[in-house]
């Protein structure tokens, strides 16, 4: 039975006999408790009522005194919560009602497991396409055998991986563009479909369109802005938070990019150059850069600059919007919060670090 959230709020100056009726019409076991303005004070359960109840409280006291406030409860702004988390959290602390707010703190939903409505309407609109139909050149011979997107980490692919890095922050909307070995990519999606209960569309390209060609055949699927990300990139950041600064400096294009450390393996000499004379040496320096992550967020007029069935690379996209003075910007990540698999040596040290935490 689906339920209303008009019938699961109260006022805090409503009396106990109300809360009861409510909680017990709500069948969520809990309400919550707003001002006249719909601003979210708290919450209060049964339990909270019993306990009034023995300490004195007639039916006809007000809840003012007896509910939870807000600052020692659990909520979620929308837009910005984690549904799988929020969903563990409930389970773990036995919560019957989480209110979702707005960025005013004024209640417009609510999640809770006892109600039996669609939770997909919970999830996130922002599609994601994975860019899956390259060769995988850097890592042969493995990627003769199985497509990059295969590659195993510990007990799951990195397609599964970065799927399920989004599915966890509330986003469901797939599409993979797969071109080499696509059957074999084609069936493992299919049991992934099945595993997360899912529908991750497949978008085949019939010649290789390069690492943003392929997006032209998703014009007409796909409407706002969305996620762009390379096969072989596994990042730990928040992704609503990345769409948010995507949205908000109104960017064209947003690239996700690490800083990262390099160390030059040789002592650098600075020579004056007209007679060859050393001014200082800096033995093996280290230089620090923010390098692309391969998750992109693009708007969605990037799809009038891409032509039908022509090969495109990033760089050229980026270099056709410089042109254009489009705004391209750069949300920034440390270090620890990227895994590029795309190379052997990386691979490497990535199963390494999963090894370690686990």
């Amino acid at each position: 039975m689906s339920i209303n959230l008009e019938n699961i709020k109260i006022l805090e100056n409503d009396s106990i006999k109300n809360a009861l009726k409510k909680i017990q019409l709500g069948r969520v076991k809990a309400l919550i408790v707003v001002s006249k303005k719909n601003k979210l004070l708290g919450i209060l359960n049964d339990a909270n009522i019993r306990r009034c109840l023995l300490s004195g409280a007639s039916m006809n006291s007000k809840i003012k005194n007896y509910y939870m406030r807000k600052k020692d409860i659990y909520f979620v702004y929308d837009g910005e919560y984690n549904f799988q988390l929020t969903k563990k959290k409930i389970i773990q602390n036995s919560f019957f009602i989480v209110p979702i707010v707005d960025s005013l703190d004024n209640v417009i939903d609510f999640i809770s497991f006892r109600d039996k409505r669609d939770k997909k309407k919970f999830f996130h609109k922002f599609p994601i396409v994975i860019m899956a139909g390259g060769e995988g050149l850097r890592m042969r011979p493995f990627t003769n055998i199985l497509p990059k997107p295969l590659i195993p980490i510990n007990e799951k692919s990195v397609l599964e991986h970065i799927i399920e890095n989004f599915l966890n922050q509330s986003m469901n909307k797939f599409y993979v563009s797969i071109n080499y070995k696509s059957e074999i990519i084609k069936a493992f999606i299919q049991e992934l479909n099945n595993k997360h209960k899912i529908n991750i569309k497949v978008v085949k390209e019939n010649i290789p369109l390069g690492t943003c060609g392929s997006l032209k055949l998703l014009e007409k699927k796909i409407r706002g802005d969305f996620f762009v990300s390379n096969c072989d990139t596994l990042l730990n950041i928040n992704f609503n938070e990345a769409m948010k600064f995507h949205k908000k400096n109104k960017n064209f294009l947003t690239l996700i990019g690490c800083k990262k450390k390099f160390q030059i393996p040789f002592g650098i000499l600075d020579a004056d150059n007209k007679n060859s004379t050393l001014n200082k040496m800096r033995e093996k320096p280290v230089k620090t850069f923010f390098v692309n992550t391969g998750l992109y967020i693009f708007n969605l007029k990037i799809f009038k600059l891409i032509k039908k069935n022509k090969k495109t690379d990033i760089n050229h996209l980026i270099e056709l919007l410089k042109k254009r003075r489009q705004k391209i910007g750069i949300f920034k990540i440390d270090e620890g919060q990227w895994n590029d698999v795309g190379q052997w040596n990386e691979y490497e040290k990535t199963l390494k670090m999963i090894n370690e935490k686990n």
